[in-house]
């Protein structure tokens, strides 16, 4: 079990990487070729497109948890029913998601301002987008079952090779003159065909795998929904809540500086992904824990999870803080200074919300998410009300801290105070031995980082990623004893030379 998990983690982190620098190359490439507005253009078109998620009502999320719990304790006709149930009930949503798409093109147009020679394009890439955000509920249901059976290797050899198909088609296919429409079908091509492969991958993995419509039951269906609903509410903080600032910002500034707020965003964005990636390879295992009734594994992993998932929220922020904005100059080629200052705000606000990653996985796991759901909802109204409110007065810094408010307050203060409540561990006691130490032993490589970055200038990537991999080692080496502990540092030394001798033999 502790192999195969080091092993999810290395390749969950590889896929990260690859999607991250992906990300990092294209967004800028995009940015010349389609320029300000334009860029705008296409990420409002995914912003709108992005609110049918919610629509799903949680049963992509139930089913992966589902499926998890059934495998561990060998229940394998109740996975049939499961999947059999969840693809019945996502084709509906997927043809509702497709009569919402051809509804939502006038409304665009009514939010946004668009240029006339510009409307053909819009147009048709945002039926593009949508018709391919629905195909994508039905297919979700197979990346669900592989996530069950926690299989991410699977899923990352499908993911890395597509990444990096993405972007070699963007940077052959994009050109000054192109249209969002191709930008769109390079984007939805590549995702479609990744959903098939994962469901061919499913028909192998699960040599029990039947699908038919006998194995439909309402009992199956009130077990996703009871599960998947408040999981529909939580749908709300991952899809529909980082919408609102882009949504905002460009009804009321225009396309324009929705591109300097996406970089920003955008980059809080990957760290959130990374540490998802980091801690989303025990989800399963938190459910799992709480099917076989392993109450001590259970909190061990609320525990010990949240050390690792808090130091790696500090090594970002640190990070951002000392390298992001010579980060963001040579990323975007001098361009989109002010995004900096967002950039800080919107991290700010993650910090306690990236290291609940783990605590958010209990608290699911446990069947305990209801909360969590209502939470969701007063994410989203709270960001909207600051935003409209701020914004008239500070423009994007306050959409930024709108945002940042929202996210601190409920993914991060409250949704850690549940989980200390649901696992019997007081606030203090997880402060203690959690966000205090961390604190302390972090605090030391974050102002030694500042300090370099305020007197050093790193004007090349070679020099930037130098200071970027000393801050990593100095990080580790200050982080690494008190979060493995001395057995555990021996352990990790052991199975490294071990390693590396079978290798060499």
């Amino acid at each position: 079990m502790r192999t195969r998990t080091i092993h999810n983690v290395a390749i969950n982190s590889l896929g990260t990487v690859v999607s991250m620098v992906a990300g990092l190359l294209v967004m800028p490439f995009l940015i010349r070729q389609l320029g300000n507005s334009g860029y705008g253009l296409w990420t409002l078109v995914g912003t709108l497109t992005g609110y049918f998620g919610v629509l799903d009502l949680g049963v992509s999320s139930a089913v992966g948890r589902l499926v998890a719990g059934y495998r561990a304790r060998g229940e394998f006709d109740r996975i049939n029913s499961v999947i059999s149930t969840a693809l019945c009930l996502l084709v509906a949503v997927a043809l509702l998601v497709a009569m919402c798409t051809l509804g939502a093109v006038p409304v665009f147009f009514d939010l946004f301002s668009v240029p006339v020679a510009q409307g053909a394009d819009v147009r048709h890439a945002l039926v593009i987008v949508g018709f391919a955000y629905a195909l994508q509920f039905p297919l979700g249901v197979f990346a669900g079952v592989i996530w069950g059976y926690e299989r991410f290797d699977l899923q990352n050899l499908v993911d890395i090779p597509l990444t990096v198909a993405r972007v070699a088609l963007t940077f052959a296919l994009i050109k000054p003159d192109s249209t969002l429409t191709r930008v769109a079908v390079i984007a939805v091509g590549t995702t479609f065909t990744g959903s098939v492969i994962k469901a061919g991958i499913v028909v192998w993995l699960v040599p029990t795998l039947r699908i038919a419509r006998s194995k439909v039951t309402r009992a199956t269906v009130r077990q996703i929904y009871g599960f998947g609903i408040w999981m529909a509410l939580l749908g709300l903080a991952r899809s529909l809540v980082p919408q609102i600032g882009p949504t905002v910002v460009g009804y009321w500034l225009g396309p324009a500086l929705v591109t300097t707020f996406m970089v920003a965003r955008q980059l809080v964005t990957y760290t959130n992904i990374f540490a998802i990636t980091a801690t989303q390879v025990m989800a399963p295992r938190a459910a799992a824990n709480e099917a076989t009734g392993s109450s001590d594994a259970q909190l061990a992993l609320f525990m010990r999870g949240g050390r690792f998932a808090y130091a790696l929220a500090l090594f970002f922020l640190g990070g951002f803080i000392g390298l992001g904005a010579q980060f963001i100059d040579l990323w975007q080629h001098g361009g989109q200074p002010a995004s900096y200052g967002l950039l800080l705000v919107l991290l700010g606000g993650e910090l306690i919300p990236i290291s609940q990653w783990l605590t958010y996985s209990v608290i699911v796991g446990a069947n305990r998410h209801r909360v969590l759901g209502w939470l969701a909802i007063v994410e989203a109204a709270l960001t909207v009300t600051l935003a409209v409110a701020l914004l008239p007065l500070f423009g994007l810094l306050g959409v930024a801290c709108a945002v940042a408010f929202s996210s601190l307050l409920t993914r991060g203060v409250l949704q850690w105070l549940w989980g200390c409540r649901i696992m019997r561990v007081s606030p203090q006691d997880y402060a203690t031995h959690v966000f205090l130490p961390i604190t302390g032993i972090a605090l030391l490589p974050i102002v030694l980082l500042v300090i370099a970055g305020s007197l050093l200038r790193f004007e090349t990537w070679v020099a930037l990623l130098a200071a970027g991999i000393g801050y990593t080692f100095v990080f580790v080496f200050f982080l690494a004893p008190f979060l493995l502990g001395h057995r555990g540092l021996q352990r990790l030394v052991h199975d490294a030379v071990g390693g590396s001798s079978r290798s060499a033999s």
